[in-house]
């Protein structure tokens, strides 16, 4: 692995990967510090980039779901419990999707052929044949699909502006690593890159396609990442305070009406 910052060769002929890793810590000095868990701090100065604006916010609604999960006696009270209840399309949890927290409701539609997920106002509607289906799956696996679809047209238009060529690009299911580089230019991204903000996605897609500039994480590879993302640091910031809920798979259940067995 190159790891000279004056060197600029290409990689050698031995296979190489550089990686983003899912568990980034903020530097201080140079030094990784330590991160303790609480409510987001920074502010947003007047004209700040929509990117930061967007990441910022992302933050404040995790950190708000955080609290609701851990105290669920003050987020709630008897008269909204009875309304999940009787609400004959009720779903226990929501959907971390591009940085937003969606809300999801679960339909119980036995007339249809198949499950079904629309995303439609930032609101997912997720129709089901049958009571027993696991709605966590279905929602995973339409998370991956629509990472499929999304993240490889992103990865080329900045790869564009970069003026770098990449031969491949792998949507994978990958919990250690958030995308990686290798030396025969083939990248590889976790399909959990789709539930970040934009901007922190952009980040990640711009780390991996600079290693095509600078195969190490050398003093030039970070000039490189900043020229195309200056508030890079912020972003690495929100990957280390988020990181367990981005890993995290969705908890969204199917709830029958009352009285019912769905």
């Amino acid at each position: 692995m190159e790891n000279n910052a004056q060197n600029n060769k290409q990689p050698q002929n031995t296979p190489q990967t550089h990686s983003a890793e899912a568990a980034v810590l903020p530097e201080t000095d140079g030094q990784p510090q330590d991160i303790i868990a609480s409510a987001p701090s920074q502010s947003v100065p007047f004209g700040a980039p929509a990117g930061d604006v967007q990441s910022t916010i992302s933050d404040v609604k995790i950190f708000i779901e955080k609290l609701k999960a851990d105290l669920p006696e003050v987020f709630s009270s008897a008269g909204a419990q009875a309304e999940v209840l009787q609400n004959k399309a009720a779903a226990a949890g929501k959907v971390l999707y591009r940085g937003d927290m969606l809300e999801c409701v679960v339909n119980l539609t036995p007339q249809n052929k198949e499950n079904e997920i629309v995303f439609e106002d930032n609101f997912l509607t997720i129709n089901i044949i049958d009571g027993e289906q696991e709605v966590s799956s279905l929602i995973e696996n339409w998370l991956r699909q629509k990472a499929k679809e999304i993240l490889p047209a992103e990865i080329t238009r900045r790869a564009q502006e970069m003026n770098v060529q990449f031969n491949s690009v792998v949507i994978k299911d990958q919990r250690t690593l958030w995308g990686s580089c290798s030396s025969k230019k083939n990248l590889n991204f976790s399909y959990r890159i789709i539930k970040m903000p934009l901007a922190v996605a952009d980040y990640l897609i711009v780390h991996e396609l600079a290693h095509l500039i600078f195969f190490n994480h050398g003093s030039d590879y970070w000039q490189t990442v900043e020229q195309y993302v200056p508030s890079f640091k912020e972003h690495r910031k929100w990957l280390n305070a988020n990181r367990l809920a981005v890993m995290a798979d969705c908890n969204v259940k199917y709830i029958p009406p009352e009285g019912k067995d769905g």
